[in-house]
């Protein structure tokens, strides 16, 4: 070789040298799990508001295909940041959004040295552009900083295949050029740096309930381990616009690893029951090896949102090959006395709950110590366990109790109790009662054909003695569906009615409520007797099997265990109503379960709206319904137990009118729309009056439930007190000022004024059925006139119409009300009353 081409090849060398070896960084997301913040995970990289989602689990697939596998990154709060830990030449990344992005580049002085932007609007799956835009922005001397801008509340986009090219140590090629003579052994190098995937993280994955999607209800509720099992997981979803096919089964293991377990549907096939009704079901095959507790959650893509909606997670027992996995029906017939209350309790069952860390082997060490062995595993609410002893006395109970108790493994030990139906004592004489409660206290005649609110597509659990239409003549409940019976009574299998209670509940449930369909479980034996666990089997039935959003438990204990507690609570997570009477015991003491937080206790009181005397009341009771001698289907009772079927059908009716509101609002809206009670001399201890006899509320109204408008008047202290027939006119007009309905409605309350100043009187209501959310869009008029024979009327009048914005006062003395248009607001004074009107305008 002579000396020009070795210096042409040193001088090459040196040149090449000179190069930059591009290092190159893939990172796609991969194993990282769902929910995870990413902050330092991925050597070299330190992201800023970021989040990692997974498809089907956290991330709408759909809307949001990953590019390349099924993790990717997302804006969390603001703008997506990277801070490189070296200077970077280049950035790429694939991206699918709902708002135009910005990626700005910055130096390590801050100084901004590049940018780039999309280039659509928005490019989600299925739409007009491509999802997955490449977006890339370089700068010669390197950047340090990558701000990625969408939406100011982040969850806009997704990134995914993350590519940057980093800057190199300078070359060696000078060197090389200074030794001419190491050219004769010259080779290619190349640099090369591995691809970095994203570090498999087993991060604890905790996710808030979403405001659409109600906890799952599985069932079986316990697996053994090895044992393939079929389970059905049902969720009521009521966020519109959910993506078909997009409802996952997520299973949640015990590190809180999740994986996709199976999918829901709500089109009537492969489980699920009624298509269209809201209610997701489907089978999932799952088979686990570890002893435990699983979680199941529901995951479910909603068009044009980024994240999944997700359900808090129900739990799935595991429990060892031959330990129970389902609960033993106790025999009622082994009573006892509770040694602490006196209650009735079972004489040979203990109910105790474990640490989630304690085996079945240690459950078993410490029931053996008690004299106790594992007899059943309650559903739902963790390590909770029926434990039978062989005395059958309430000595021996309350030893074990005692024992179980020092063992620092056991969170609870409890008896079972024995649970009573809420009947009161004197029925109804006579074969059929004349029955006024129906037609003219409640006015459902009137409910159903104004309000057009049947409770159609509304399953209402009854759980109770069972069912026999024959038990009162000309009964007809065709739209019953039979479940089991769980009693020590009838026929095994058949919730046959061997005592008409259950019967005359089913009964006052339906006529409230025409078009649900009644799900019945038999819980009470023939002496109207049960316990607690066949109520709760009861309860687990109606929700799993009968798919039922409203439940009516018309029967009550003075004690309450642990366990069912938890699973109450676990049963209106999944936003499940349970209505429950208060008992007959005319006390304060508490009964369950309608005491229990969340419950609809309901009080009694008789067609003159007097709280009846066995009603139990007090600040654990919220509402009241008629519940003395209801007879009005050929059969006659009185307690508690009848009013709480009035309560079950109204939230029935409601549901049907007002299919999107959660289970809270529906509650709510119920206790707001009932009837104050008259105060009477003796009937009202609470501290702050009026209270209703102490029964809650007031007075169930399903008129006002379902939207009629309502008028309350207070009479000022030394107003006329003569008990008078004072009546309101409420009429509504079009935009012309032509009148197209009109109604008389005579005013509910004290018949004596009405008066608030005295403090314990409570304001008079009057409620016209007319829905105006039903009206066409527009403006309309409102007429209010007032027939009063004493001419003479010192105090005010609120007026409420839901569904409608109030606007102005045409003729009157009045307001709009500045914190809630739909309310107006008027003085009367003056002797000069009788048969004046008062116009407000409102809009629809």
């Amino acid at each position: 070789m002579n000396l020009a081409r070795l210096t042409f090849a040193a001088l090459l060398c040196a040149f090449l040298g000179l190069l930059p070896a591009r290092a190159v960084t893939l990172v796609d997301f991969e194993g990282i799990s769902d929910g995870s913040a990413l902050t330092t995970q991925i050597a070299g990289l330190t992201f800023s508001r970021t989040i990692v989602l997974v498809a089907g689990i956290g991330i709408n697939e759909f809307d949001f295909p990953p590019r390349s596998g099924s993790g990717v990154a997302s804006d969390d709060g603001g703008a997506l940041e990277i801070t490189f830990a070296a200077p970077v030449l280049s950035f790429s990344g694939h991206f699918t959004y709902t708002v135009p992005l910005l990626l700005q580049a910055f130096d390590a002085r801050a100084a901004l040295v590049a940018s780039a932007s999309s280039a659509f609007a928005s490019n989600l799956g299925g739409g007009v552009n491509p999802p997955n835009e490449r977006i890339e922005l370089s700068f010669a001397s390197g950047f340090t900083l990558l701000r990625i801008t969408g939406d100011a509340g982040g969850a806009s986009f997704t990134l995914d295949d993350l590519a940057v090219t980093a800057v190199p140590e300078p070359g060696t090629g000078v060197l090389f050029g200074a030794g001419a003579l190491w050219l004769l052994a010259w080779r290619r190098r190349r640099v090369r740096r591995p691809i970095v995937a994203a570090a498999a993280l087993l991060a604890a994955h905790t996710v808030a309930q979403a405001q659409g999607v109600a906890q799952p209800i599985v069932s079986p509720a316990v697996v053994s381990v090895g044992t393939p099992t079929i389970l059905l997981v049902t969720a009521r979803i009521t966020q519109p616009n959910v993506i078909p096919g997009s409802v996952n089964v997520v299973r949640v293991g015990p590190g809180g690893a999740t994986t996709v377990a199976g999918t829901l549907n709500d089109n009537g096939t492969a489980g699920d029951a009624v298509a269209g009704d809201g209610l997701h079901s489907g089978q999932v095959v799952l088979t686990e090896s570890v002893e435990g507790n699983v979680g199941l959650r529901v995951s479910a893509a909603v068009r044009g949102q980024l994240r999944r909606l997700q359900s808090t997670a129900a739990l799935l027992g595991v429990v060892p090959a031959g330990a129970p996995v389902r609960l033993k029906l106790p025999d009622i017939a082994v009573q006892a006395a509770d040694p602490a209350t006196g209650a009735p309790i079972v004489g040979n069952l203990v109910n105790a709950c474990f640490s989630a860390s304690t085996s079945y082997a240690s459950v078993q060490a410490a029931a053996a110590a008690a004299g106790a062995v594992p007899a059943g595993r309650f559903p739902a609410i963790g390590n909770c366990w029926q434990l039978e002893l062989a005395s059958t006395d309430g000595a021996g109970i309350a030893a074990a109790v005692a024992l179980l108790a020092t063992r620092p493994e056991v969170t609870s030990a409890e008896p079972e109790p024995i649970v009573q139906g809420a009947q009161a004592a004197d029925p109804c004489a006579g074969p059929i009662c004349a029955d006024p409660n129906y037609s003219t206290v409640l006015n459902l005649g009137d409910a159903h054909r104004r309000a057009q609110a049947l409770g159609t597509g509304i399953n209402i659990g009854i759980l109770d003695t069972g069912l026999d239409a024959s038990i009162i003549p000309g009964l007809s409940l065709p739209t019953a569906v039979l479940g089991s019976n769980f009693s020590s009574s009838g026929p095994a299998g058949i919730p046959r009615d061997d005592n008409g209670h259950g019967t005359l509940v089913a009964a006052i449930a339906q006529a409230t409520a025409p078009g649900a369909t009644l799900f019945i479980s038999k819980v009470l034996n023939s002496a109207n007797r049960g316990t607690e666990t066949a109520a709760m089997l009861g309860l687990h039935e109606a929700v799993t099997v009968g798919l039922t959003p409203i439940v009516n438990m018309s029967l009550s204990s003075r004690l309450q265990t642990f366990v069912a507690r938890q699973f109450i609570s676990e049963v209106q997570a999944a936003g499940v109503i349970i209505v429950a009477a208060a008992g007959n015991s005319a006390s304060t003491i508490r009964e369950y379960p309608a005491a229990h937080i969340g419950v609809v206790a309901v009080g009694n009181v008789n067609e003159r709206n007097q709280r009846a005397a066995d009603s139990n009341r007090g600040n654990w009771v919220n509402l009241a319904a008629p519940g003395v001698n209801i007879g009005g289907f050929g059969a006659a009772g009185s307690g508690t137990s009848f009013s709480a079927p009035f309560v079950a059908g109204t939230l029935a009716m409601m549901a049907t009118k007002y299919p999107t509101l959660g289970r809270q609002v529906l509650i709510d809206h119920l206790y707001a729309t009932t009837l104050p009670i008259p105060a009477v001399a003796g009937l009202d201890t609470c501290p702050a009056q009026p209270c209703n006899q102490d029964l809650g509320a007031g007075r169930l109204d399903p008129l006002a439930s379902l939207g009629s408008i309502r008028i309350r008047r207070n009479t000022a202290v030394g107003a006329s007190g003569a008990a008078v027939n004072r009546i309101i006119e409420i009429g509504l007009r079009n935009a012309a000022g032509v009148e197209f309905w009109s109604e008389s409605r005579g005013f509910f309350g004290q018949s004596t004024g009405c008066e608030v100043a005295t403090v314990r009187n409570p304001p008079c209501i009057a409620n016209a059925a007319f829905d105006v959310a039903a009206l066409a869009p527009g403006t309309y008029q409102l007429r209010l006139t007032f027939r009063d024979p004493t001419a003479s009327f010192f105090g005010s009048t609120q007026l409420t119409v839901p569904g409608a914005r109030f606007t102005r006062v045409i003729t009157g003395t009045g307001s709009v009300n500045a914190a809630d248009p739909t309310r107006a607001d008027f003085s009367l004074f003056g002797a000069n009353v009788n048969l004046r009107s008062t116009f407000i305008e409102f809009v629809r």
